[in-house]
């Protein structure tokens, strides 16, 4: 996955409000519409270039780095992928169709990871 320039959380919110819809020329992906949440149990803490997220009952450690951790915040069951690539293109000023496909790389190895519910 391509690393974005993921600007802070106020920065973020700023560049992505009312921004949620892809261009034409973002693909399309089943998982586009699913509104991605993590799995209950997770100790998430956070440092300084991203996430550390472990299950509960001692598993692996898993460290985000900016880009994947501005996307498990997402990933509260209130946003799509689409979503979440429409607002890290505005944040980060990169090419959408790039970053959707990059979201769904990443939302895809999460869910492996047995991160998201």
């Amino acid at each position: 996955m391509e690393r974005y320039a993921v600007p802070d959380e106020s920065q973020a919110k700023q560049a992505g409000s009312g921004v949620w819809g892809l261009g034409s020329g973002a693909p399309s992906s089943p998982h586009q519409k699913e509104k991605p949440r993590w799995r209950e149990g997770l100790r998430v803490e956070a440092v300084e270039d991203g996430l550390v997220v472990q299950a509960g009952d001692g598993g692996a450690v898993h460290l985000l780095n900016r880009t994947a951790a501005f996307l498990w915040e997402r990933c509260d069951g209130t946003h799509t992928a689409a979503e979440m690539a429409a607002e890290l293109a505005s944040a980060t000023g990169a090419e959408a169709g790039r970053v959707a496909e990059d979201v769904e790389a990443s939302l895809a190895d999460l869910r492996h990871k047995g991160l998201l519910a």
